[in-house]
């Protein structure tokens, strides 16, 4: 029924009236909200317009959180997408006073160039509460550089437009990005804060920046460096001495002590390190430049002695697999900052050398140079992705059959019908019985193919900083990394555990929960080429919806280092590529009584104290490599002398050019993994042009140690030296496991 205008006037009236004497809805809605998201900052930098991240390395993001009248508890929510696309979950508890805005500090690990790291606040009945993202920060490249800087050094901006730095790229300005982070709320507060970095320079000049550093903030970078970053120290002598007090938070990391002062107008000494033949200073200008005395048995090396100031000026000393680089010279004022080769010196002081060439733009021929691969992870990668008895499936015969698929369906079934059979109704039948046909064919095939088994190939990677740690025990870290096939859709929690490298028994008990460490961290693991499949994509296809969340032992809401990856999805006849990192102790694996007689050479003994043979055994020390030709069985001990040596340049250059062979006639199958694992560890000392580089496990590249006068063992392990678990078990599955073992010793003693 239609109603007049006469009768719907006096309806809309009443209406009107009674809406007038109920409260507005409106009003409700308008209410303050329980929580708002004030600010989203991503990258190490604090400020707003220096918003970076590094694809495939942990981020931190600051979240600025406001309560409204009344006091919130609930969950904040950080997505971000894997190397697949996947979604990852990083969560935390927040708590809020009413009427305040309070920080939270979280880190993701984001996988792709396109992402949007996107925050949600829930109640604790997992209500969204408030929601934003920021799509704003810029990414770089898994192959671009970042330094951290705290304080002004003067200088270290002009790194960027360096010319070795430099690519042809436009949209690549350059391989080098330089945050500074404010002090004290932009120090991360957890070690892996400062992944992206290649190194730190602290600027000890820098008004509160010792102040800051001597509370919990302290401990977070001292365990990155500890565990292989590169921290550089720099500024004038009152500070050194602040720096080097016996309460100090810095001083055991210092490989030297301040030892005096000397005011100059000559640093010719400093300007002949750099190549530089433009004067720093003048007679009329002065400066202050601080000497140094290296401490003993802390291993540090003197790279520039200047007698006219009276001793070291730069020293360089490790702190477990890491390096503290000091620099007694005020790098933030004059005339330092006028000088004109102030970059050039950044580029010597940070030992950027080797990292400095793009692998984009080397040219295609030598060991290492070809099929898109920029980087030695990405042929570790593809070596875990080769299973004994699954044979994969070539991309030709794939599209092929997708093309013969789709002339079945297509033209196929339209001419049977048309021509032969004359009837087009009956396509209700034929095309569905393709359909049905095709896939039982692939199934089958697939079947055939791949198997029904679990299947996980394995490798982890131990190592022991035998110059770090008393007697009995010693700094120990691992890198586990393990490719999951799955012969079927599953959802996984994934954890690894580190099993003692000194059992005799391989396939031991993973360690009790009591016994565990507590710094496990547990991610994925991707492959750095930009293209389809690789860290660099931008937009990748997931082949699942389904994200999973990084947790923590005990507590799914801490925001303690994530241990267990959480409902991690494998397609039916997928893999999945994982990698698990932790830092722990373990006990002396080999007993070294070794000797310089001059030349870099190595003379002594090595005893195994292991309960399993060493085999392939390398010893690495300054420009040679000693090779081992048979296993080293527990207990036993050989003469380093009577081992053949040869240049370590050449061996990595072998190396390299065998490993390449092996890939370009079997497109990735059967690379040696140990042998993978030696190139990578040495990459930079046996960098040339057209050589792949280590740049995403940089951090396991022990060649800034070797410059340091340290031997570095490498052998293979029969069995694994980790546990992973599947939901909380040891898995039903054929795996392939190993371990390669890395023993870094003290310098040795010369005659």
């Amino acid at each position: 029924m239609r109603l007049t205008s006469r009768v719907r006037r006096p309806i809309l009236g009443a209406i009107a009236l009674l809406a007038g004497l109920v409260p507005p809805v409106a009003d409700a809605r308008q209410s303050e909200p329980d929580v708002t998201i004030e600010n989203i900052r991503v990258g190490l930098a604090e400020d707003r317009d220096d918003q970076v991240f590094k694809v495939g390395t942990w981020t931190p993001v600051r979240v600025d959180l406001r309560a409204g009248a009344e006091p919130f508890e609930g969950v904040l929510r950080l997505a971000v997408p894997d190397d697949g696309g996947v979604p990852t979950f990083v969560r935390s508890r927040v708590s809020i006073p009413a009427n305040e805005t309070k920080p939270f500090l979280v880190y993701a690990r984001p996988g792709d160039s396109t992402v949007s790291f996107r925050v949600e606040v829930l109640d604790d009945r997992g209500r969204r509460r408030a929601g934003a993202s920021n799509d704003s920060a810029l990414w770089l490249e898994p192959d671009q550089l970042v330094l951290a800087s705290i304080g002004n050094p003067g200088g270290l901006e002009l790194l960027p437009g360096m010319p070795e730095f430099l690519t042809g790229d436009a949209t690549q300005a350059s391989r080098l990005h330089v945050s500074r982070l404010r002090v004290p709320e932009g120090i991360p507060d957890r070690w892996y804060g400062y992944d992206a970095a290649e190194a730190l320079v602290l600027d000890l000049n820098a008004q509160g920046t010792l102040e800051a550093l001597q509370d919990f903030r302290s401990e977070p970078l001292k365990q990155w460096v500890r565990n292989g970053g590169h921290l550089v120290l720099a500024g004038g002598f009152p500070r050194w001495e602040q720096a080097s007090s016996p309460d100090a938070v810095l001083r055991d990391l210092l490989p030297a002590l301040p030892v005096g002062r000397t005011e100059t107008g000559d640093l010719g000494a400093i300007e002949s390190y750099v190549g530089s033949n433009t004067l720093i200073t003048t007679p009329e200008r002065p400066v202050s430049v601080t000497t140094f005395g290296p401490i003993p048995g802390r291993g540090g090396r003197v790279l520039l002695d200047d007698r006219s100031v009276g001793g070291p000026v730069i020293v360089r000393g490790p702190y477990g697999f890491g390096r503290v680089t000091m620099i007694g010279l005020s790098v933030d004022e004059s005339p330092f900052v006028d000088w004109p080769d102030r970059k050039a010196f950044w580029a010597s002081a940070l030992d950027l050398g080797g990292r400095e060439t793009s692998a984009l733009d080397a040219p295609t021929s030598g060991a290492f140079a070809s099929y898109d691969v920029i980087d030695l992870s990405s042929y570790l990668h593809r070596a875990l992705e080769q299973f004994e008895g699954v044979r994969l499936v070539p991309f030709g015969w794939v599209a092929a059959f997708v093309f013969l698929y789709i002339l079945l369906i297509g033209p196929g079934d339209y001419f049977f019908l048309k021509r032969v059979l004359g009837r087009m109704e009956l396509t209700w039948i034929t095309f569905p019985t393709i359909v049905v046909v095709v896939s039982l064919v692939a199934y089958a095939t697939a079947y055939k193919v791949k198997g029904t088994d679990l299947r996980i190939n394995r490798l982890d990677v131990v190592d022991v900083d035998q110059g770090f740690g008393d007697g009995d025990r010693h700094l120990a870290r691992g890198t586990s990394f393990a490719t999951i096939f799955s012969p079927q859709n599953r959802d996984y929690d994934v954890t690894v555990l580190p099993l003692p490298i000194e059992a005799d028994d391989p396939g031991a008990a993973p360690p009790a929960p009591a016994e565990q460490v507590d710094e496990v961290i547990t991610t994925w693991f991707g492959i750095a080429e930009r293209r389809f499949g690789g860290m660099g994509n931008s937009g990748g296809v997931a082949l699942t919806s389904s994200g999973y969340a990084y947790q923590s032992p005990g507590d799914p809401m801490s925001s303690a280092p994530p241990s267990v990856l959480a409902g991690v999805r494998v397609p039916i006849w997928t893999t999945k590529a994982l990698m698990g990192s932790w830092s722990d102790d373990a006990p002396p694996a080999v007993e070294a009584d070794l000797r310089d007689p001059g030349a870099n050479r190595l003379e002594g003994t090595l005893t195994n104290r292991l309960g399993r043979p060493m085999e392939g055994v390398v010893i690495a020390y300054g420009n040679d490599v000693y090779q081992v030709d048979r296993p080293i069985a527990p207990g036993e001990t050989i003469r380093v002398d009577s081992v053949p040596n040869r240049n370590l340049s050449g061996f990595l250059e072998d190396t390299g050019r065998s490993l390449n062979g092996i890939y370009a006639s079997a497109r990735g199958a059967g690379i040696p993994r140990a042998e993978l694992v030696r190139a990578l560890s040495f990459a930079r000392a046996g960098r040339r042009r057209g050589q792949t580089p280590n740049l995403v496990l940089g951090d396991l590249d022990l060649s800034p140690q070797l410059d340091l006068g340290r031997p570095i063992l490498i052998a293979t392990l029969k069995g694994p030296s980790s546990a992973l678990l599947l939901d909380g078990a040891e898995p039903d599955a054929r795996e392939d496991r190993g371990t390669v073992l890395r023993v870094l010793l003290p310098a040795p003693s010369g005659d």
